[in-house]
């Protein structure tokens, strides 16, 4: 089975370092709980566009740099590729960060573990590069399940017939899901669900 994995929020513990950054910059002191939506740009004020500029300049800083792994991720994806599933890593990142990104990928989750890195460019800025989305990726590459925390995203996927995994967070909360989103609170659950379909 092909897995795929967003980065932000899932292997990446992306949020917390986005907002030590904009604390450390402006002076503020938000919090995980206080970002209710991937949107981060309603929590601050200010457009997308503005955003998407904070982001890039982010993506300079020591606090990306500083980015570790999602509690449990590791250990999924190990657990998971011992049971011989292959992963690839879908992210709507820029491409911009690409080779950062894949050293993350690499550093923390082995050299040769991810097949492929795929970035959709949707968060770029002008002329970057083509944009993606999600569920084109998923069916171009394959892939069986992926793994989100942006609901979007997760349902985006699950109409285009890829089942999904909304890994918990403040920012995901929704009433009703598709049915082919299945919420779980920590990425051991992942685990455990694929394992109980071999």
């Amino acid at each position: 089975m092909i897995i795929g994995w967003d980065v932000d929020g899932v292997l990446a513990n992306t949020v917390d370092k986005i907002l030590a950054y904009r604390n450390r910059i402006y002076g503020t002191s938000y919090r995980r709980e206080q970002v209710i939506s991937h949107d981060m740009h309603k929590l601050w004020g200010g457009t997308v566009n503005e955003a998407i500029e904070f982001f890039h300049r982010y993506y300079d800083s020591p606090e990306y740099r500083a980015t570790q792994p999602v509690e449990g991720s590791v250990e999924a994806v190990r657990e998971l590729t011992s049971r011989g599933h292959e992963h690839k890593a879908v992210s709507a990142r820029p491409l911009v960060i690409a080779q950062s990104t894949e050293d993350f990928i690499r550093e923390h989750y082995g050299e040769k573990t991810f097949e492929k890195i795929v970035l959709t460019n949707q968060w770029s800025t002008g002329n970057s590069g083509a944009r993606m989305t999600k569920a084109d990726v998923c069916r171009a590459e394959g892939v069986d399940v992926l793994v989100e925390d942006f609901v979007g995203y997760a349902e985006e996927c699950a109409q285009a017939g890829v089942q999904t995994f909304l890994l918990d967070c403040p920012w995901n909360q929704s009433e009703r899901l598709h049915s082919g989103v299945q919420r779980v609170k920590h990425l051991r659950e992942v685990v455990e669900a694929l394992s109980r379909k071999l």
